[in-house]
This record gives structure tokens, sequence and C-alpha cells, in this order.
């Protein structure tokens, strides 16, 4: 077990307390096994709210988001030195027992574990939730959760994004599906992940009782769980009113380009100097009206208009992908294949959604069919809904 450069890891719990006053997390001690995206950025959400943070890296190279994209002088990824900051870095091999036993003997000492290995990996190794102490809050980010019929896939955010909807409303509609051109998916996922584990040790801390066993969070003597985060959910609980409306009305939302669709005035419409001009607005900003007046006929008018006729058109300037004669998932390998666009978020997920529990419909929900399960990250914690929404008034 070694340090990774002392010029990489330039943060200590002695250092921040030097430079600033502690977050609200500290005290709380975290054992980061996340790699790439998605383990790291809810490693890094932790650390910046003042966890104290220690970097499980593998020997070598060490995690492969130091050598992803644009690099500094030093050939580290930019991306990483954004993730890293805050943290201490260890690197350990998992393959080894001396390296198993490591983890072991820090989880003991931590509070929180996070991980993103693929779903089997951790117990393979012996390191599962059952083989580490009680009161650890066990964070998992995977592609489809730990459970259900897609559990043991390879998780690809790209494939993750299209499962969980997103895919089927960007874009043109006559155009191939749009992938924003920032990890979306993993990023969602690490959020949802930190603030998941955020909410165990709060349940933690509860559940131990005022004056109880308990000495205040940080300390590691009380009943753990494991936070069970899926990309693919993290993704569909972004979804908003797209999957009731399905379940309701049959509606399907479709890609709209540079709109959202039935809110307008809003988009994207091209200057004459060549120059773009991002709207945003809503039915009473008076948008066009003489002096600025406010016209709700006519917001209502162009709030039911599928698309404003000025938008800008799709204009890719690559050459166009050659057909694909049939789409099978990919199975066995390290690649992976999912849904095609424009399809509704939960035509492919309905067997997995039985299983996990990612769209529930309670008595309490009047006048609407299933919805996306607030706070998409399965864990004791108890999220979910409990009253229906509030009339107006």
């Amino acid at each position: 077990m070694g340090q990774i450069g002392a010029e990489r890891c330039l943060h200590t719990p002695q250092a921040d307390a030097a430079e600033g006053p502690p977050g609200p997390l500290a005290g709380i001690k975290v054992l980061d096994l996340g790699q790439v995206v998605a383990g790291n950025f809810a490693g890094a959400l932790l650390a910046y709210y003042g966890a104290d943070v220690v970097k499980v890296e593998p020997p070598g190279k060490g995690d492969a988001l130091r050598s992803l994209r644009l690099a500094d002088a030093s050939g580290t990824s930019l991306w990483w030195r954004s993730y890293g900051r805050n943290r201490r870095c260890i690197t350990v091999d998992l393959h080894s027992a001396a390296g198993q036993g490591v983890v072991r003997r820090l989880a003991g000492r931590s509070d929180v574990l996070v991980e993103n290995f693929r779903p089997g990996v951790m117990e393979g190794w012996g390191l599962g939730p059952k083989d580490l102490p009680p009161h650890l809050i066990y964070t998992r980010i995977s592609g489809y959760g730990q459970t259900g019929p897609r559990a043991r896939e390879p998780g690809y955010a790209s494939v993750c994004e299209a499962y969980g909807g997103l895919r089927a409303i960007n874009g043109f509609p006559d155009g191939p599906p749009i992938r924003p051109n920032i990890s979306l998916g993993d990023s969602l996922a690490g959020l949802h992940a930190a603030f998941g584990a955020v909410m165990a040790l709060l349940h933690r801390d509860r559940a131990r009782g005022p004056g109880g066993a308990c000495a205040g969070l940080g300390t590691p003597s009380g009943s753990g769980q494991v936070v069970d985060v899926a990309i693919s959910e993290s993704i569909f609980n972004m979804m908003e009113g797209a999957v009731p409306e399905w379940f309701t009305h049959r509606a399907i939302r479709p890609p709209s380009g540079t709109t959202l669709t039935n809110v307008v005035p809003s988009g994207a419409w091209q200057a004459q100097d060549g120059k773009y001009v991002i709207i945003g607005g809503n039915g009473n900003s008076g948008l066009g009206c003489p002096q600025g007046r406010r016209r709700p006929c006519l917001a209502l008018h162009l709030r039911l208009e599928p698309r404003p006729v000025s938008t800008v058109a799709a204009t890719p300037k690559s050459h166009p992908s050659p057909p694909v004669q049939s789409v099978q998932p990919a199975r066995g390998g390290d690649g992976e294949g999912g849904p095609g666009p424009h399809q509704p978020p939960l035509r492919h997920r309905r067997r997995s959604e039985r299983e996990r529990g990612g769209a529930e419909r309670r008595d309490c929900d009047v006048g609407g069919g299933p919805q996306q399960r607030g706070g998409d990250e399965r864990s004791q914690s108890g999220a979910g809904a409990r009253r229906p929404h509030p009339e107006h008034g």
C-alpha cells in the first residue's frame, strides 16, 4: 500500500483545517473504491462537503480518469484534477489477498464505502456488504442496480441513458437520438449515490437515538445499510412528467429539437448575424407583444403550438452512419446495446421496474398513473410517496 505521488494528493485533513472551516460532513470517513466518472463524482461530492475521503486506486497508472481527455503539463487529466480534490490516495491491488485485507481494515474505520464495479465483483473478492462491518454505509453504483434482470450486465452510461428514457426525448423528430457532450448518466448516478449515502448516515444517526450509543456522525458503531444506485434509474428519475403522461394519456413525449415540448416561447433562433439566441420564457413573458404588453390569449395559443416555426433545424456536418439491419442488445462481453430512439421510457423497462420498483403507484395519487419513485437510490432510508400533491391554495 503506497501513496500515488504527493503532488497528486495535496490535500490532507490537516491541510483542509488550515485552509478553511470544516464542511458539514467533517468527521465522516469515506473509503472510496469508485472509478472513472460515476464513482469518482460521488466521492468528490462527499469530499467537497468535508468528508475525509481515502481514494483507493490500482497500482501503476491509477484510476482511469487520470488519463482521460486533455491533460496538464504533467500528463494528468484535468478532469481528474477537478474530481480528485480534497481526497487522499492509496494504491491497492484488489485482486490480491493482501490488498483485500487492506480494504477490510480500512472499512472497519470508515463510515461510508463507495464502489461502482459490476455487480458481483466485490463479492468475488470477499469484499461484499456481508463481508464487511455492519455499521458501514455501503454505497454501490451500477448500470441497472444490484438486482433485477439486467443486474449483471455492463453499465455504460451511453446505453443506460437510452434505457432510462433520456435519448428518446433528445434530438430532432427526423434525426438520430442526441447524446449530451458530457457524461450525464454517470454524473447523475454519482449525485444520487452521494445523496443516498448522506441520507443513510442521517438514518443511522437517528436510529441510534438521542444520548444512545452514538457519539455523533463519524462514529462507526451503528446500523449500516446498502445504498443501491443504478445509472439507468438515475436518468429515469429525471424524466419529469413523461412517465405519468404515458400511463394516463398514452402520450409519448417526442424529441423536440431546440425546444421544450408545449413550453413556448422557448428555443433557439438564429439572428441575422449568424449567431444564435437562446430564449427561455413562459406564457406571461410577453415575447413579441407591442411595448412588451402581456397577452394571455397569445400565450395560450403559443403553448398549444407543437414548436415555433423558426426553430433552428438540425444541420449535421458529419457523414451519416450506415443503416443498422437489426438491433440486439449485446450479451456476455464488455460492450452493451440498448433500446433505440423515440420509444416510451418504460417500454423496455417493465420487467426491471416490477422487480426494482422504479415506478410506483400509490393510493394517495389522484388523477394519474404510476410515477417515478422519488429518490431513486435503493436503501433502507425509506424514500417514496407518502401523501398526494397539495391542491392549489
